[in-house]
């Protein structure tokens, strides 16, 4: 849980109101700043997936080779932060972000969980 809790609020006070809240004041657009961020924090999520084997449940297996990791980064978890970019444009306000962010990575480990505490 505290994983749950933490990559939330550290990802998306990183991601959201430190990195793309000054990419929206050096290049003068929220569009422009949520994408080059979205595309940030999917690559962010990549070495995960590549040398922890973070997306096993996600079919990728143990260690899947640095590309194929790399395109899957940017395929899910930067669509993933789509949403919170918007819900930073749109609200300048973190709660709901950390909240959402925490509860979507508290499903996806759901299993995992399960699984290392014996209750499937």
């Amino acid at each position: 849980m505290w994983n749950v809790v933490e990559a939330g609020f550290v990802e998306e006070f990183f991601f959201r109101a430190v990195l793309q809240g000054r990419l929206a004041l050096a290049l003068r657009s929220d569009v422009a700043a949520a994408a080059a961020a979205c595309v940030l924090f999917g690559l962010a999520h990549a070495p995960g997936y590549a040398l922890r084997g973070g997306a096993i449940a996600d079919g990728l297996g143990a260690h899947p080779p640095a590309l194929v990791a790399v395109a899957y980064a940017i395929a899910v978890p930067s669509a993933a932060g789509v949403l919170f970019a918007y819900l930073w444009v749109r609200t300048r306000n973190l709660d709901f972000g950390i909240f959402l962010h925490g509860a979507i990575d508290a499903i996806s480990n759901a299993d995992a969980a399960a699984r290392l505490f014996g209750l499937v």
